[in-house]
């Protein structure tokens, strides 16, 4: 679990398993994990292998890229989502058309 990174300054995080960052965590930089769940602040992108869970004091300043994604009521994203295996999705199929 992180808390505080404010005083680290630009961080590129990286983690195989679930990512953690509580209310209090600020990060500048980017963060890859298999799964995170953010309650802090991020200006950076994210990416991950499965889910991403934004709480609702969350604030996130980037893209997101990842296989799930859950945004509780109150949390601020500002980025592009990219779901993964949507680049090969070809709409008129998807609608049966």
């Amino acid at each position: 679990r992180i808390t505080d990174l404010s005083e680290l300054g630009n961080l590129h995080i990286e983690a195989e398993d679930r990512l953690s960052l509580d209310d209090k965590a600020v990060v500048v930089g980017d963060v890859n994990a298999g799964s995170i769940v953010l309650a802090g602040r991020i200006m950076g992108n994210i990416k991950a292998a499965g889910t991403v869970v934004f709480e609702q004091t969350a604030l996130l300043l980037g893209d997101i890229e990842c296989a799930g994604i859950s945004v509780k009521e109150g949390a601020k994203l500002s980025g592009k989502i990219i779901m993964q295996g949507s680049q090969n999705i070809e709409f008129e199929k998807e609608l049966d058309i």
